[in-house]
């Protein structure tokens, strides 16, 4: 068998359930991971679309290292990069790709 990414944890604990013949306890439920609701400037198109590639692979330590490359070089972006970094932690790439989109449709730029 293989998995194909971006790795949709769901899915993954689905097929080690089957695998090992589990039944999986479901947890109290926990507060969600809010959308983010990006405040200050975005980050230039280059860097968006590398962070925007890396998300889209599913690939946590390439994101967490592109969320740092893009606040090192540009500080004024980290109120925008903040909640991107929550769902980063939370592995939730699938609600950052419309944010990132979002932003890349709405640069002068792209």
């Amino acid at each position: 068998d293989f998995i194909t990414k971006p790795v949709r944890f769901d899915e993954l604990l689905d097929w080690l359930g089957g695998k090992l013949g589990v039944q999986w306890l479901a947890a109290p439920p926990t507060a969600a991971v809010q959308a983010p609701a990006p405040r200050g400037p975005a980050p230039a198109v280059p860097q968006l679309k590398a962070l925007l590639q890396v998300v889209t692979l599913g690939y946590p330590r390439g994101v967490q290292r592109v969320l740092d490359e893009i606040a090192a070089a540009h500080p004024e972006c980290e109120p925008w990069l903040a909640p991107l970094r929550e769902l980063a932690q939370a592995f939730q790439f699938d609600r950052m790709t419309p944010v990132i989109e979002d932003a890349l449709a709405q640069s002068p730029s792209a």
